[in-house]
C-alpha cells in the first residue's frame, strides 16, 4: 500500500509540474532560425516547447489512474440466486442426486432433497456488475427428469419489461425464481 502512496505523491508532483509550467510558459524561440524549438524524439516525434509541460500533466494524471485502479479494485460481492422445483411427475424424486449448474460462474450450488428450495451463490462478482454479466444459463441435470434450461438474461429482458417470467422477485444482490417445472424424462422432457 506504501507503493500507492508513493505513486499518488509522484503523480501529484507531475500535475503540479506540468500545471506551473503552463503557467509560466514561455515559448522558446531559435536564435537562428526565429521559430519556436522543437524537440525530435525518436518514434514520437518533433515537438514543440510546450508540449513537456502537458507531458507532465498527462502523465501525472495517468499514474495516478492507474495506480487508483490497481490500488482499490472493485470489491467481489456475493449473489444469490434462489429457487425451487415443482414436481410435477407424481414420484417422489430426490433432486440432490441432480447436478444444477450456472454458466460461467464461481458458484456453490445447495439443493435440498425434496427440491423445495435451492440457492446458487455466486462469488467474486464484481461489484456494478449486472446478473447478466456474470451468468449465461441455469440447468439442472437429473437421471430420472428434465428441466427446460433458463437463459437469465432472456429471463430479465422479461421481467423488467413486465412480461412473463420464471422470475419472481429480482433485487440488486439476490434474485427469486418461480417454482421450476420437472418432467420425467418418458413425459416428452427427454431432450
Amino acid at each position: 500500500m506504501i507503493i500507492a502512496y508513493v505513486s499518488f505523491v509522484i503523480a501529484g508532483l507531475l500535475i503540479l509540474l506540468g500545471f506551473i509550467a503552463l503557467l509560466a510558459q514561455k515559448v522558446y524561440i531559435d536564435r537562428e532560425t526565429q521559430q519556436p524549438v522543437e524537440v525530435e524524439i525518436p518514434m514520437v516525434g518533433k515537438l514543440k516547447t510546450n508540449v513537456p509541460a502537458l507531458a507532465f500533466l498527462f502523465g501525472g494524471l495517468a499514474l495516478a489512474y492507474l495506480t487508483f485502479d490497481k490500488a482499490y479494485p472493485p470489491h467481489p460481492v456475493e449473489r444469490i440466486i434462489r429457487g425451487s422445483f415443482q414436481n410435477e411427475t407424481g414420484q417422489k424424486i430426490n433432486f440432490s442426486s441432480g447436478e444444477l449448474k450456472v454458466t460461467p460462474a464461481d458458484s456453490d450450488i445447495r439443493v435440498s432433497e425434496n427440491g423445495k428450495e435451492f440457492t446458487i451463490t455466486l462469488k467474486n462478482v464484481k461489484e456494478g456488475q449486472s446478473l447478466e454479466e456474470v451468468i449465461e444459463r441455469i440447468h439442472f441435470s437429473h437421471p430420472e427428469v428434465v428441466m427446460e434450461e433458463i437463459v437469465l438474461k432472456d429471463e430479465l429482458d422479461a421481467y423488467r419489461s413486465d412480461r412473463e417470467s420464471k422470475l419472481k422477485n429480482v433485487g440488486e444482490h439476490a434474485v427469486s425464481l418461480k417454482p421450476i417445472p420437472v418432467k420425467l424424462f418418458d413425459e416428452g422432457g427427454a431432450t
